[in-house]
């Protein structure tokens, strides 16, 4: 069996009543097996309004979840999607619009961004289709660099993060470190 700790760091009962308070709990406890390997480093913890947390745990067909409040481990399926993500896992989670936000490269020239929208039904809905061609590249207003401005590999690109309610996009070229911006309102 494995055990886990987390501190968590309690601002919901008032200023005067702030503390950390320890979580300790069996991880697998309602689940049927031990859903990856533990020797893998969880990454890529996405808290949505404080009350959720959500892992990228090296799968293709879930992250570990937990609700903060009961303390309590779930795995969460991901959408069904193109069989990329199956050979890659080439996906990453953010948040967006205080939902959980699952995006996965598509082909060199798109990416797909989808939203939990309902966390207990496992409801996911695609809300937006990244193309490359739409990205805008940011640079030195004077660059003269031929390739500055080419069109990014959606492939080597990797969302970093976006704005409060998901209108814009930041993603970064894994290779190179480029970053672009895409703006979810022009779709």
């Amino acid at each position: 069996k494995y055990y886990f700790s987390f501190e968590i760091f309690n601002l919901s009962s008032g200023e005067e009543n702030w503390k950390w308070e320890r979580v300790d709990f069996d991880l697998w406890e309602g689940l049927i097996n031990q859903p990856f390997d533990v020797n893998f480093c969880w990454k890529n913890l996405v808290s949505i309004n404080g009350r959720i947390l959500h892992w990228y745990v090296n799968s293709s067909e879930y992250v570990v979840s937990m609700e903060v409040k009961e303390g309590k481990f779930s795995i969460d399926y991901l959408p069904e999607c193109d069989e990329v993500i199956n050979k890659t896992n080439n996906y990453v989670l953010i948040q967006l619009d205080g939902f959980l936000s699952f995006i996965t490269c598509d082909s060199e020239t798109t990416m797909d961004v989808w939203i939990l929208e309902d966390f207990h039904r496992q409801d996911w809905s695609k809300k937006h289709t990244i193309i490359a061609k739409l990205t805008h590249y940011v640079c030195p207003s004077k660059s003269t660099r031929p390739n500055e401005r080419s069109l990014p590999e959606t492939g080597k690109l990797v969302v970093v993060g976006g704005t409060r309610y998901g209108e814009l996009l930041i993603l970064k070229n894994q290779k190179n470190s480029k970053e672009y911006l895409y703006d979810t309102c022009w779709e």
